[in-house]
């Protein structure tokens, strides 16, 4: 939950910074990317190297060769396959509606793109209000009743969506 907050906290003002930006000049916003310079500092003055280089005689090609072994040989477990081709749909829906929502508010609904930011940042508004309360929920109740009611909450505002009129709406 903690972790999921701290998203939606970052989820909350990129993208609204992102459509301020974007208004200014359609460039700007790639200018975000220069915060993860001090993070990048940081992490290279005071973070060391995990790995013992020493022991690790192989090649690049040796270790991509493992670790696609790894993977595959894990793929054949079920659950895991299940979960990990889970993860691509979920992500493959959300990063399709966090494209595609700004566009429809842009188009449609003849908002600016800095609206279409702040309705993007409503979505961390959801996760740091949300978040705290996931642990409970799943605790009471199942997690396949859990995640078929909200799975069917996200397809009905999906399916609700052509039928917008505006932004606020």
């Amino acid at each position: 939950g903690i972790r999921v907050a701290i998203i939606g906290a970052g989820a909350i003002g990129v993208p609204a910074a992102t459509g301020y930006l974007a208004e200014i000049d359609w460039n700007y916003p790639f200018l975000l990317f220069l915060g993860a310079l001090p993070t990048v500092v940081v992490v290279y003055v005071f973070l060391e190297e995990p790995l013992d280089r020493a022991g690790s005689g192989g090649s690049i090609a040796g270790t991509v060769s493992e670790y696609a072994t790894a993977v595959k040989r894990e793929l054949t477990t079920p659950a895991l396959a299940v979960l990990v081709c889970s993860g691509f749909i979920r992500d493959f829906s959300r990063y399709g509606l966090l494209t595609f929502v700004p566009l429809f508010a842009v188009s449609v609904l003849d908002s600016t793109i800095f609206e279409a930011g702040l309705l993007l940042s409503l979505r961390g508004a959801v996760y740091i209000v949300v978040s705290p309360f996931a642990g409970m929920v799943v605790g009471r109740f199942a997690r396949k009743w859990v995640l078929s009611v909200t799975l069917g909450f996200c397809a009905s505002m999906l399916v609700a969506l052509p039928f917008t009129q505006s932004l606020i709406e």
